[in-house]
């Protein structure tokens, strides 16, 4: 398991392969934590609603403010998007 996944790190994981992206973001010196970013490979708002409502940092009351955008990425996993 690689490392960059272990900030999730008791989420049920029958759900990992919709994920495609995990991590902290940080200020410019690379240390000071500003938030998390999670990528989700879902079809629609209610699945992302559904996966945060369902996930144990949620429940436990960990999450700060939580928002939830649609991606029309023009580039994933370095391949270009028709």
């Amino acid at each position: 398991m690689r490392k960059s996944w272990l900030p999730i790190g008791n989420m049920n994981w029958q759900n990992r392969h919709i994920i495609l992206a995990a991590g902290s973001l940080r200020d410019d010196d690379g240390v000071t934590k500003t938030g998390s970013l999670l990528v989700l490979d879902v079809a629609t708002r209610a699945e992302a609603e559904a996966f945060f409502a369902n996930d144990p940092a949620t429940k436990a009351g960990m999450r700060g403010t939580t928002s939830i955008r649609y991606l029309n990425a023009a580039i994933l996993n370095r391949e270009e998007q028709a």
